[in-house]
């Protein structure tokens, strides 16, 4: 009885813990899509942006408001944000775009077992 207990709660606390996570990264994206505008990057620092020649691989003009993705490319916010508008990868190396700060669950493949969420 007591180790029936013991387990329902601990099975409780971890769905509790899962729900949140989502219910956060639900909120994350939620202030996203309502902010209008979508994190795709960091912004660079000064030697990262002096290294590319302050130039925009897209626009070929100087750099305004540089972003720099995942894969360590520089690019204008504008630019890369609409680039990224109709193709979700890095103009220069094709590498796929995730927006920062969410998690991802897979890469949208199917998968043969039911996912418990």
């Amino acid at each position: 009885m007591i180790v029936c207990a013991i387990l329902t709660g601990w099975y409780l606390a971890l769905k509790t813990h899962g729900y949140l996570r989502h219910a956060s990264n639900l909120g994350h994206a939620a202030l996203l899509v309502f902010s209008g505008r979508a994190q795709h990057g960091t912004a660079p620092v000064q030697e990262e942006v002096l290294e590319t020649g302050n130039q925009c691989p897209i626009c070929q003009d100087a750099l305004k408001s540089p972003l720099k993705l995942d894969c360590g490319h520089i690019y204008c916010d504008d630019c890369i944000g609409e680039w990224l508008e109709r193709e979700r990868t890095c103009p220069m190396c094709r590498k796929v775009v995730r927006n920062a700060g969410l998690q991802s669950y897979g890469n949208g493949a199917t998968s043969f077992m039911p996912n418990p969420f």
